[in-house]
């Protein structure tokens, strides 16, 4: 399963408390033609469910927690970062920057 860094953690859990998302509510990552994307939702049946306390911060389908299940998500500055595990070609252990502030948070 994708880990999380705390970091990563408590800044998507501040940023929906922030937004005023029920605490059913977290961020679903998801694959678009430009790449990875995300946006508030509730978890569906099959998802992996991530949480810090009661709230829930992330959500993956299982098509994309298989395709991050070797990777981290990292908080750099005020970016989410994916971070791709070393074993992956040299094109995808580049790392996927996700700007808060160009999406919904």
């Amino acid at each position: 399963m994708l880990a999380v860094t705390e970091a990563a953690g408590a800044y998507m859990a501040r940023m929906l408390t922030q937004q005023g998302f029920p605490e059913e509510i977290g961020i679903r990552l998801f694959q678009e033609e430009r790449g990875i994307t995300m946006h508030p939702d509730c978890e569906r049946s099959g998802d992996a469910v991530i949480t810090i306390g009661d709230r829930v911060v992330l959500l993956l389908d299982s098509q994309m927690s298989k395709r991050l299940a070797k990777d981290t998500l990292d908080l750099d500055g005020k970016k989410l970062t994916l971070i791709r595990a070393p074993q992956r070609s040299k094109a995808e252990e580049e790392e996927e920057k996700i700007d808060c502030q160009k999406h919904w948070l």
